[in-house]
């Protein structure tokens, strides 16, 4: 019965990871930059694998380079988390790689891509026993324009 959850919790991890890839951008529509990280983001992490479920929050603030400011409080598992450090790399078309880490879990990005607007990034990563989906939501900074789209 346990093989049976778990093959029916890979397959949802997968189809929720299908539905939140689209918001990824097209090549080349992009012009993305480690300084587009800079700010105030929010963390949410969902994933499983037979009866383990793995949930994270938390809203920790990125430098300019990639980085995190360490210290940022939140969630693992329902559980109080310190986040420590990220190092994340963006390619020009918004593709992000890299790696991030709390005090119980180091996320290894597996595919993620930044939303034109710079404001959320969606993707895939290797948590502590599985494969989880995440979102990452800008709280502060300037978003950026979206291209061809009329001036606010």
């Amino acid at each position: 019965m346990s093989s049976l959850i778990g093959k029916r919790m890979r397959f949802l991890l997968v189809l929720l990871t299908v539905a939140l890839l689209p918001a990824c951008p097209a090549p080349a529509a992009q012009n993305c930059t480690l300084a587009d990280f800079a700010g105030e983001w929010y963390w949410f992490v969902l994933g499983a694998y037979d009866e383990y479920t793995e949930t994270a929050d938390a809203k920790f603030t990125l430098t300019g380079n990639g980085t995190m400011i360490a210290g940022a409080q939140g969630t693992f598992n329902n559980y109080p988390a310190t986040y420590l450090t990220a190092e994340l790399t963006i390619t020009p078309e918004g593709y992000v790689g890299g790696t991030l880490e709390c005090d119980q879990v180091i996320w290894h990005i597996v595919r993620a891509a930044m939303d034109q607007a710079k404001t959320e990034i969606t993707g895939t990563a290797w948590g502590y026993k599985s494969a989880v989906i995440f979102r990452m939501v800008r709280v502060s900074g300037e978003p950026a324009q979206i291209p061809g789209a009329p001036a606010q």
